[in-house]
């Protein structure tokens, strides 16, 4: 009965919030619009949080994957992809993983039905999808047998793959496919959603590795998953792969000298640098949210004020303080109840802008979206928000003097006890968390604009990509590959509006590439781990010119550097001044292979201008220029495969010709990834570009925010202190002194907010400082910039109640009293 008795309660005081809500439309839509700005931004930034790092993983008790890396033992920890020989070693001689799995990406041409497509996919060992704990959607996944050639090719296939290709066909598995130019059968498709180690995996073939891939040390180029035994710990499993680093550095000096082993959670890989822009972003919707209850606290206090003789005749007529608070609760909890559900519709509109800070190893399924998860967090935020908002106002408008208010005095006193002081604190604060806010936000968006202008050493305008994959089995012979290079260079060369085209293995912003190791003719050989190492470009003639690649010495590659010709390169100017510093490196000669019959020894013949080859933060990194037609070191993995593109006005017009020129040279060559270099460029800063708009945002918001609540705070006090300011005027005081009375209490308040904002900015930015960009953690002009702008605010919003106060009328204050 008490239970029926307590909801019929809530339910009374409920529809006694909504009448009284009502009755004051405009106090109702402001604090519900100002509220739904705070839970909507916070609703918004927790679905980003629950799609990275709450959702489970789409494998089987994922906390015991780990991935592997190489480590080169620095204090920054550089990691890069494992050798085959190193992963071959690590999996037979380590104690604490249950298996290890290896990957590595690659390209396919699937032809034979339909139109070709171009398909990324992964060449993986037969135990890789048993390691990660995934089950098939339809037929089978890969079984040891899978790792034997003579089984044949055997191919399991993305589920998105199996939707867009096969029209979800279950009689998809056992049919055979052309990649490549070689049959593989289907064994099965992938579960929806698992596009592991990236989300451009369309699907997973083996055998991948043959007994001489397996050999190999110079080559960096796999993926590894490992799967800890039951009940051994990170530490433990660290300690294991570190002996086995140094016992293979003793055995493998000229490889695996300083190399170490990192071992990273999935989760943590997956994730990436995103949790610390995580961080930063939910500490500014924390600190946005804490301003707009601060605000409306002091909307509640001054509605409280004016309801003082209705809970006055409430509580004479023998309700408690407890049944008064929980009324005024009650109200607080409908608004922020309606206010949450308006923030939640107003969340979706920022989902797909929040995408944008997804890395890009996350599966294309992990996005931000409404679930249980979700929903819970907005429901727990509302009642969250009604008490912080809430409970103090309710508080103070229950410990009222009932003799006072029914005798007709209006209570009104000073201002300048307890509440005043808690009022006071409250705008300090939100002063402080604005300032917080601003500096922040500046600070990412000084980066951003730094990234931008950022000199990337080529000139993207006007400069089409267009990606192509030649099948190793059909391109063996160096002669063919040139051809079809040659072909397709002078033909799109002579479509109108085209300067210049070639073909590169890997354009700027798009992969390192791979490196390798050299010598240098002439030079003492290095002791193990110091050798010259560069990333590989293999391009056609004139690839640095269509790219605006400046040379800075010597010359370009050129048509005439063929394969019965001296072997060239073009080095760039940070391999030059790395490994010749002060010197000129024409003439030199690098030699790849350790003397054998196989190793190679080109000549440099010019050295060309720096670019930012994997991201526009990162420094440029020791680049060698080949010749396509003289082949570059390496396999398969480094031909030239994307046509580049320079035209004189905008390119994508152009791209149905070049298509049906492609396909004119090879009917079964599909075409991917078509997109400028602007198009390029754009996504490389569309992370941080959300990251520093999002923080403006919120910077700007807080900003009219506490603004908007320093002016209601002062129009409240003076409202409060209507007959003191009548009795000093009465006495003599000037309107230019009530004024500035008023304002300096605004300045009070306004400077101990400033000064915990600038100690609360300096202890968060120099936590945040690994996501800025040739910015200061600690920039004066941001700082310094932002308080002056902040107090400008301050003073220009207390100046309206300023004015109001000096226009008080003296008589009218003291007849009221």
């Amino acid at each position: 009965m008490r239970r029926v008795n307590h909801i019929e309660t809530l339910v009374a005081d409920s529809r006694y919030a909504i009448r009284g809500f009502r009755k004051q439309p405009g106090f109702a839509a402001l604090a519900i619009l100002m509220l739904a700005l705070g839970t909507g931004a916070s609703t918004a930034l927790f679905s980003l949080v629950n799609a990275v790092l709450l959702r489970p993983l789409p494998m089987a008790d994922a906390g015991r994957l780990l991935m592997l890396w190489e480590d080169d033992g620095s204090e920054r920890g550089h990691r890069s992809t494992p050798a085959p020989a190193n992963f071959a070693d690590w999996r037979t001689q380590n104690h604490t993983f249950e298996d290890i799995a290896a990957a590595s990406w690659l390209t396919f041409n699937l032809t034979g039905e339909g139109e070709p497509e171009r398909l990324t996919g992964l060449r993986v060992t037969a135990n890789y999808f048993t390691v990660l704990g995934v089950k098939p959607a339809v037929g089978r996944l890969l079984a040891p047998a899978d790792d034997n050639l003579q089984s044949g090719h055997v191919a399991v296939i993305g589920y998105q793959l199996w939707q867009r290709r096969f029209r979800t066909d279950p009689g998809i598995v056992g049919r055979t496919v052309n990649l490549n130019g070689q049959p593989y059968t289907v064994v099965g498709v992938a579960p929806a959603g698992f596009q592991f180690p990236g989300s451009g995996a369309d699907l997973w073939v083996a055998p991948g590795f043959t007994q001489g891939d397996l050999a190999q040390r110079n080559a960096h180029l796999l993926f590894v998953t490992g799967r800890l035994k039951p009940g051994v710990s990170l530490k433990q499993a660290r300690a294991d792969m570190q002996t086995i680093a140094r016992r293979l550095e003793t055995q493998y000096p000229r490889t695996n000298t300083h190399i170490g082993i990192a071992l990273v959670p999935l989760r943590e890989y997956y994730a990436g640098d995103i949790k610390l822009a995580l961080k930063l972003l939910l500490a500014a919707v924390a600190a946005l949210l804490l301003i707009v209850c601060s605000n409306l606290a002091h909307l509640f206090l001054a509605r409280g004020a004016a309801r003082r003789k209705e809970i006055a005749i409430r509580a004479a007529l023998g309700a408690g303080r407890a049944r008064v608070v929980r009324q005024l609760l009650t109200e607080c909890t409908v608004l922020a109840f309606t206010a949450t559900l308006l923030g939640a519709l107003l969340s979706t509109l920022a989902f797909p802008f929040l995408v944008r800070l997804i890395p890009s190893t996350f599966p294309s399924s992990a996005k931000p979206h409404f679930d249980f998860t979700v929903l819970s967090f907005a429901g727990g935020l509302a009642v969250f928000t009604a008490l912080l908002f809430g409970i103090l106002p309710a508080i103070k408008a229950a410990r009222l003097d009932l003799n006072v208010i029914l005798k007709g005095g209006a209570g009104k006193g000073s201002a300048r006890g307890a509440f005043g002081r808690l009022q006071g604190g409250l705008v300090a604060t939100e002063v402080g968390l604005t300032l917080l806010l601003l500096i922040a936000g500046g600070l990412l968006v000084e980066s951003y604009v730094h990234l931008r202008s950022v000199n990337t050493g080529f000139h993207a305008q006007n400069v089409l990509t267009v990606e192509t994959a030649l099948p190793p089995g059909k391109y063996a012979e160096l002669a063919r590959r040139t051809n079809f290079y040659r072909q397709v260079v002078e033909q799109t060369a002579r479509l109108p509006g085209v300067i210049k085209a070639a073909y590169v293995n890997f354009p700027p912003l798009t992969l390192d590439g791979g490196t390798s190791s050299f010598f240098i003719e002439g030079r003492p050989r290095p002791a193990p781990g110091e050798q010259p190492r560069g990333a590989n470009r293999v391009a056609t003639a004139d690839y640095l010119q269509v790219m605006g690649i400046p040379l800075l010495t010597g010359r370009f590659l050129g048509e005439n550097d063929g394969p019965q010709g001296p072997q060239v390169v073009v080095i760039n100017e940070t391999l030059a001044r790395k490994y010749w510093p002060g010197e000129d490196p024409i003439g030199a000669r690098i030699r790849f292979g350790n003397g054998g019959p196989n190793q190679i020894v080109y000549t440099i013949v010019g050295v060309a201008g720096d670019v930012r080859q994997m991201t526009l933060d990162a420094p440029p990194y020791p680049e060698m220029y080949f010749a396509a037609t003289q082949g570059g070191p390496g396999g398969s993995f480094f031909w030239p495969h994307v046509l580049v593109v320079r035209t004189a006005a905008n390119p994508l017009p152009l791209v149905a010709s070049i298509r049906r020129i492609i396909a004119g040279v090879d009917p079964d060559q599909p075409v991917a990834n078509v997109r400028t270099m602007i198009s390029v460029l754009n996504s490389q800063m569309s992370g941080r570009q959300t990251q520093a708009a999002i923080l403006a945002a919120f910077a700007i918001s807080a900003l009219l925010l506490a603004s908007i609540g320093l002016y209601g705070v002062l129009s409240y006090a003076v409202e409060q202190r209507r007959t003191e300011i009548g009795i000093r005027m009465a006495l003599g005081a000037r309107h230019g002194e009530v004024i500035r009375s008023v304002i300096a209490q605004a300045l009070r308040w306004t400077t101990v907010g400033t000064i915990l904002g600038l100690a609360g900015a300096f202890a968060l930015t120099r936590v945040f400082s690994s996501l800025l960009f040739n910015v200061s953690a600690s920039d004066p002009k941001i700082f310094a910039g932002f308080t002056l702008v902040t107090l400008a605010v301050t003073i220009a919003a207390s100046f309206i109640p300023a004015r109001r106060a000096a226009t008080i009328d003296p008589v009218v204050a003291l007849r009221q009293d």
